[in-house]
């Protein structure tokens, strides 16, 4: 047996969700992944007001609507013009 390590795993970074509707609701992986930022980050920007409270759909199920956190519905028809 060799004594060296093997390298550590990266872990893959969440992938951009697929949105067709700014109602429609996104997990916390998801809105992440869209920001391209790390679920703990998400919890924390909910929590100083950066992004809105999550929707509680149930007791463990938090979700936001696309319109709320994704930029390219932010303003509208308009957004990024």
């Amino acid at each position: 047996m060799s004594s060296a390590q093997q390298p550590r795993r990266r872990r893959t970074p969440p992938q951009p969700p697929l949105v067709q509707s700014p109602n429609q609701l996104l997990t916390v992986s998801e809105v992440a992944g869209a920001l391209r930022i790390g679920i703990s980050t998400v919890w924390q920007r909910a929590k100083t007001g950066a992004i809105p409270q999550p929707i509680r759909v149930g007791p463990k199920q938090p979700r936001w609507r696309a319109a709320d956190v994704l930029p390219q519905f932010a303003g509208g028809a308009n957004a990024g013009a």
